[in-house]
């Protein structure tokens, strides 16, 4: 079995590789033609986040599930990582445009 640090290092890893994703600086795989292609095959769920008055103010995606799990949140620019009781959270910068598409996607 991982001790704690092993976990959180994984944990970490896996944050930061969604991170680079976001930043652009990550080779996807040759199986996927762009960003939106990928992403269309590892958005696992998508929470749309509204204000008392009803404007849009983002989204959070889920990307993976169970050990660990992430969450990309457009609201804040973070992508969050759970596993166990151990968390990470990393701010990015959105090249990739997924704010602006999350919100053409946003239902009404």
């Amino acid at each position: 079995m991982s001790n704690m640090s092993d976990i959180k290092q994984q944990l970490l890893d896996n944050v930061m590789h969604w991170v680079d994703i976001l930043e652009g600086k990550a080779e996807l795989d040759e199986d996927y033609e762009d960003f939106w292609h990928f992403a269309s095959e590892s958005f696992l769920d998508i929470e749309y986040t509204y204000s008392a008055t009803g404007g849009y103010v983002g989204s959070r995606v889920c990307v993976a599930l169970g050990g660990p799990t992430v969450w990309i949140d457009t609201r804040h620019n973070q992508v969050e990582g759970y596993w166990g009781s151990e968390s990470v959270s990393r701010f990015y910068t959105d090249e990739v445009g997924l704010g602006d598409y999350l919100e053409q996607l946003k239902p009404l």
